[in-house]
């Protein structure tokens, strides 16, 4: 599935990095039994990608390596969260050793250290989990037996995705005329990551359908030619009665932001490509034509945030795509809203306007 950072133009989208807390502050060597410490925990960890003589494999590492966390850029950042915003930006690849790394930095006067993972690797049960035994290790300073069953989930995913490849398959080559419809990514200048724009929205039913469909009419309002390309990580996990939100980077799925689609017909579509999203998303590019590189849009959806035992995680604070929306359910009747482009302030705000402005239709 990592074949998804090859077509990729930033490796730098495919990470989430958590910030240990404030009073937590070990040691180098702490650091250094801390990082050995989940690679005997979970052996996956330990591993990269490589290319086999049959395309790419997944090297794990069967000998102990001398693998020190990373202290060769001791940078001094404002405060903790400039040093979340770089990790966030910095070009990690599993093209180099482990899925997940330990970074240091000095923020103001205090050193802080915080736990970078490979989107390969972080989904939203897992993330809990590891960090659940890196706060238990810190306080005990022991580790708990191998946790085979983390394998074991990767083997049952890659089990289900081959035995039902071929009919996938063929679903999203039916797909293919839907998307050549599209046009291209809109020709703009990139200028540096705007400030989010922060909002509030009720929550609602069709939540997801209502703010998409909103966003289509926006563009259009600021004279885009639709349909657009937009994209959006899902957990595969449905919740009973809550929307399917955004808590694993294994897989984007498209979604088309067309101002002409009614509520039905948009919901229709979403569900049914959601449902065959098991395919990883360079098999869906393949088979449908879909350029994910062309994506307007980076939506996430987060319906329940992850619980990180302390850590400060930032999901919002990095535009992937020239416009990135970002929506954290902080209530049960209320959604935390952010919008970041690429393509400057003035533009944010006018299509921020335009947004709210089409939410109300």
């Amino acid at each position: 599935m990592v074949i998804s950072e090859v077509i990729s133009e930033n490796n730098a989208q495919f990470g989430l990095f958590f910030l240990a807390p404030t009073e937590i502050l070990p040691e180098r060597s702490q650091l250094h039994d801390l990082l050995h410490g989940l690679y005997k925990a979970f052996p996956l960890l330990d591993s990269q990608v490589v290319w086999g003589d049959t395309g790419l494999e997944l090297h794990i590492f069967t000998t102990p390596k001398v693998y020190e966390p990373d202290y060769s850029d001791i940078t001094v950042y404002s405060d903790p969260t400039a040093f979340i915003r770089h990790q966030l930006q910095h070009e990690h690849s599993v093209f180099q050793r482990g899925m997940l790394r330990i970074i240091c930095a000095r923020c103001g006067n205090n050193m802080r250290w915080g736990i970078w993972l490979h989107h390969l690797i972080a989904d939203a049960d897992f993330v809990q989990l590891l960090l659940s035994r890196v706060n238990a290790w810190l306080e005990t300073g022991l580790w708990p037996e191998p946790d085979l069953h983390f394998i074991q989930q990767f083997w049952v995913l890659n089990h289900a995705m081959t035995s039902q490849h071929s009919y996938l398959s063929q679903y999203w080559r039916s797909q293919k005329n839907i998307f050549r419809a599209l046009s291209s990514q809109q020709q703009r200048e990139i200028q540096p990551e705007s400030s989010p724009l922060t909002f509030t929205l009720p929550n609602s039913s069709r939540f997801f359908t209502h703010i998409a469909l909103a966003l289509a009419h926006a563009l259009d309002t600021l004279g885009f030619s639709g349909p657009y390309l937009a994209v959006t990580p899902v957990t595969l996990r449905p919740k009973m009665g809550q929307n399917i939100s955004s808590g694993c980077y294994i897989n984007l799925i498209p979604v088309l932001l067309d101002a002409n689609l009614d509520v039905n017909t948009f919901d229709a579509q979403r569900l049914s490509w959601l449902e065959h999203a098991l395919l990883p998303q360079e098999g869906i590019a393949e088979q449908c034509g879909v350029d994910y590189k062309q994506a307007l849009v980076m939506i996430n959806l987060i319906d329940i945030p992850l619980d990180t035992f302390g850590f400060q995680h930032h999901p919002e604070f990095r535009s992937r795509k020239p416009i990135t929306l970002t929506l954290i359910r902080n209530q049960v009747e209320y959604w935390q809203g952010n919008l970041v482009t690429l393509w400057g302030k003035t533009f944010g705000q006018a299509l921020l306007v335009a947004f709210m402005e089409a939410l109300t239709l």
